[in-house]
């Protein structure tokens, strides 16, 4: 019986499979062409509702079998406007001609020193628009364009808000830095300084030859960040507002382990593997009592956490409990709140766009949340002085601020907490003092870091703050040809003051407090500031012309010149006289060490640099671009 339903299923496998065949037995050929009457080689055709499918040869021709009866063959092709044919039974021979995507075509792309149609690229450049990063919700440019672009590599290293993101183009090809040149509307500058909304359009230039003109700082690629402006409205006002309110969440779990029984059960295996003595020094007899509460989520009134015994002919506790120190100093839902709102339209003669936004994230601390806020506002305006001239302002202030708690840094925070914070502890004796050390094991509970972030006695306070102004006259004393000269001042400083204080603990029920007050409890304050002064002038001309309706030249020379001036500075000094006020006036005398650093360093940078494009119908394409710098 079995071998009979066996034969029965494989016939109807064959009757199947020729039922398919008889389905695909009919021969559709013909060619593509373009608007020239050209072949086209590499047009893809496809039977509409299957995977069925082919391309054109180098010749233009095809040849595909389809199903009986009317089918829909789809042609496409990069540059020209898909296509979709009906095809009656027994029709063949089909003429192809595939019309060019006029708005494809007419699309251009922001280079150095000037812009290319798409079609006409000869480098790699790739494109991103405001409409492909509008529905990507993110607190920064670098976050939005991440997946965005084949070859741009974002590595994030650190959750800090405001922390800048690597980038890479093309993966490391260097043991040095290979960070990419960045530019904002022309200038160098950061992608995590730019309100995300401002952004009309971002070009990645990936190859040598398309960077070359910014010389040897282009050699890990470049990324071109093109800001919005106004546009001619008629003298109406456009008014655009978004707003958001959400959460952040880690991305990772954070269900640790809080049964203090199988927490100093497993530090005390490996322990004794290892040095053959325990870390936690628990009797059996303490091992039975944590076992006794190992499932106690809870405190019982008949198993408490913190028992006082008296050991060696001393008062002291003992520790049962099952703590969460991971959701007692930390939070895993972050709120986070953005605001944007810009102004912009014009006339024919003047045009202007003005943005401004907020961004404002509570971070991972529970006590005392450390918070995050940054500003951007931007204003462009364009107006012509006469049908040769026209001028442009562009200005953009960015300023952010973050405080939290901790020695220096937040990341020294987490990394410390979970040294020896083992969930028998609590943050807290009995009595209200703070547990640092125990009689049970020679290191120190949480490094001390849950009494940083929960007193609120070591401040930190990070600030940023940038200005750029840009102005550019652009002269056209004929068609074809037009004179660019820009000036732009930019200034950054970035201050850092973070105050320590000493912290109280005690470790037995009778003893006097305790004090830590040498390295992160030294009473101290520490302020850094970093300064920076950019210029830049550029001077470039663009000449742009059609012979004989075919060919097409385009050649620019120009000029470029730019310093940067930096200035460190770094002051520490200790015993201030006030425990809330962080003031270096406060101090009376010098801290224990670092009392001071400083230095200052500039650069220069001048260079030459051209371009020629020349294309022959949009067909045949040459490139030459360079540049020279003393």
């Amino acid at each position: 019986m079995k071998v009979i339903r066996s034969l029965i299923l494989l016939l109807s496998l064959v009757v199947q499979g020729a039922f398919a065949l008889a389905a695909q037995n009919r021969e559709v050929t013909g060619e593509g062409f373009d608007s020239l009457d050209e072949p086209l080689a590499g047009v893809t055709v496809m039977e509409a509702g299957t995977t069925n499918g082919c391309m054109t040869d180098l010749d233009g021709k095809f040849s595909l079998k389809v199903s009986e009866g009317t089918v829909t063959l789809n042609f496409s092709y990069v540059g020209f406007t898909p296509q979709s044919v009906k095809v009656e039974p027994g029709q063949t021979g089909l003429r192809i001609v595939m019309k060019e995507d006029a708005v494809m075509l007419e699309e251009t792309v922001v280079i150095g020193y000037g812009t290319q149609k798409k079609v006409n690229l000869t480098g790699a450049v790739a494109s991103v628009s405001s409409k492909d990063l509008e529905n990507r919700v993110a607190h920064s440019v670098t976050d939005m364009l991440q997946g965005s672009v084949a070859g741009l590599n974002i590595t994030t290293s650190s959750g800090v808000p405001g922390q800048e993101a690597a980038i890479n183009v093309r993966g490391t090809t260097s043991i040095n830095a290979t960070s990419p040149l960045v530019l904002i509307d022309g200038v160098e500058g950061s992608l995590d300084r730019v309100n995300p909304n401002d952004v009309e359009s971002i070009s990645v230039i990936k190859d040598a030859s398309a960077a070359a003109v910014y010389g040897a700082r282009a050699a890990f690629g470049v990324i071109l960040v093109t800001t919005k402006a106004g546009d001619e409205k008629d003298g109406k006002a456009t008014v655009r507002y978004s707003g958001r309110y959400g959460w952040e969440e880690p991305t990772t779990s954070t269900d640790y382990e809080t049964r203090g029984y199988w927490s100093i059960y497993t530090v005390n295996l490996f322990q004794r593997t290892t040095n053959g003595s325990n870390l936690v020094n628990y009797t059996d007899y303490d091992m039975q009592q944590l076992l006794a509460r190992v499932n106690d989520r809870t405190e019982h009134p008949d198993r408490p956490w913190v028992v006082e015994d008296v050991r060696g002919g001393r008062r002291q506790w003992v520790y049962y409990g099952n703590n969460d120190w991971w959701h007692q100093l930390y939070k895993d839902k972050h709120p986070t709140t953005q605001h944007n709102v810009s102004f912009s339209g014009g006339t024919k003669d003047v045009k202007y766009f003005l943005s401004g936004s907020m961004d404002y994230r509570k971070g991972i601390l529970r006590a005392n949340p450390d918070v995050f806020r940054k500003y951007n506002i931007r204003s462009k305006i364009d107006f012509r002085i006469n049908k040769y001239a026209t001028m442009s302002n562009n200005t953009s202030f960015f300023s952010s601020q973050y405080d939290f708690q901790g020695d220096g840094s937040i990341e020294n925070t987490l990394q410390y907490s979970a040294r020896h914070a083992y969930p028998i502890y609590p943050t807290q004796n009995p009595d209200g003092t703070w547990l640092y050390a125990t009689p049970y094991m020679s290191y120190k509970v949480a490094n001390g870091r849950h009494i940083f972030t929960e007193a609120g006695t070591h401040r930190n306070k990070n600030r940023r703050t940038e200005f750029i102004n840009t102005t550019r006259l652009v002269i056209t004393p004929i068609k074809q040809l037009s004179i660019t000269g820009d000036f732009t001042y930019r200034f950054y400083q970035s201050r850092n003051t973070s105050r320590s204080q000493p912290f109280y603990y005690r470790e037995y029920p009778e003893a006097e407090l305790g004090v830590y007050d040498t390295g992160a409890g030294e009473n101290r304050l520490d302020e850094t500031a970093n300064t920076r002064n950019f210029f830049s002038y550029n001077v470039y001309a663009t000449y742009t012309d059609t012979f004989n309706e075919k060919h097409n030249v385009t050649a620019t020379v120009g000029y470029n010149y730019e310093t940067l001036k930096i200035k460190n500075l770094g002051v520490a000094a200790g015993n201030l006289s006030s425990t809330n006020l962080d003031d270096l006036d406060l101090a009376t005398s010098a801290a224990s060490n670092g009392n001071y650093s400083g230095g200052q360093n500039e650069y220069s940078l001048s260079g030459i640099f051209g371009r020629i494009n020349y294309d022959y119908e949009s067909r045949y394409l040459f490139e030459l671009s360079g540049r020279y710098d003393g």
